[in-house]
């Protein structure tokens, strides 16, 4: 498993609880290139869950995170803490 470059679990209905699951098995995925959750019904809790674990994927620069619930209705806080995490990413993320 730790050579996967690609993993794309869109349109799942995965939610916040399985945003947090997937966020917790990333750890060793040092390949993995690209991440696909569109259409999950991921809310602010599973965006921060992944956003702190996606910033220890060297390899990634694609990460997918279109057309789930609550993006637009995230709490203030949960955006303001993923901003703060995203920087470190950003370097060699070219899609978010």
């Amino acid at each position: 498993l730790t050579s996967l470059q690609t993993i794309d679990l869109s349109h799942n209905n995965i939610g916040n609880v399985g945003a947090g699951v997937v966020s917790a098995g990333l750890g060793g995925l040092t390949r993995l290139e690209a991440l696909y959750l569109s259409r999950n019904g991921i809310g602010g809790v599973g965006g921060l869950a992944l956003a702190h674990n996606v910033a220890r994927l060297p390899a990634l620069w694609k990460l997918f995170l279109r057309l789930n619930e609550s993006v637009n209705a995230m709490e203030e806080a949960t955006k303001a803490a993923i901003r703060k995490i995203l920087p470190h990413v950003t370097d060699g993320l070219q899609y978010l």
